[in-house]
């Protein structure tokens, strides 16, 4: 296992949010671009994570079966917040892809599961804007929750 590599990831998941997410309030090229930056970390967690040497990248894996092996690593748990906000994330992304369309819902959805249980879950948006601006916390939210995971699956390993 490639444990080396994990402060890199951490350490620079937080510069490549800095420099990739949207700075516009286009909810359309946030969602989009908000899962290619959270594919782009799924394919990292799992590069070194994995027991062989190859690269998710060049692999034909869609995001959905890459969610699944986060799930087979152990870094999520199947159906937990986390899971449901990347297959939400997904459905969305498709919809623009296959449809040319989002339903507002989906969105509306995504963001109550990622604000849960914060002081956030009080306030969710009631318009585009509010929606873009709620989008765009969620990415490096998740995004840092996915590097938590991958920061204590190498503690639980490292003390069991």
């Amino acid at each position: 296992m490639k444990s080396e590599g994990i402060p890199k990831i951490i350490q620079d998941t937080g510069k490549l949010m800095r420099e990739h997410l949207p700075r516009s309030n286009d909810l359309e090229l946030i969602v989009l671009k908000g899962h290619i930056l959270l594919e782009y970390l799924l394919n990292q967690i799992i590069n070194v994570k994995s027991d062989y040497n190859l690269e998710i990248e060049n692999t034909t894996f869609s995001f959905n079966q890459k969610i699944e092996i986060l799930v087979i690593l152990n870094i999520i748990e199947n159906n937990s917040d986390i899971f449901q906000i990347l297959k939400s994330w997904n459905n969305l992304r498709n919809q623009i892809a296959h449809k040319l369309y989002f339903d507002r819902k989906l969105v509306d959805k995504l963001i109550k599961l990622g604000v849960k249980g914060t002081k956030g879950e009080d306030h969710l948006p009631n318009n585009d804007n509010e929606r873009a601006k709620a989008m765009k916390f969620l990415i490096p939210m998740t995004s840092g929750y996915l590097t938590g995971q991958l920061a204590m699956s190498e503690y639980k390993k490292s003390v069991s």
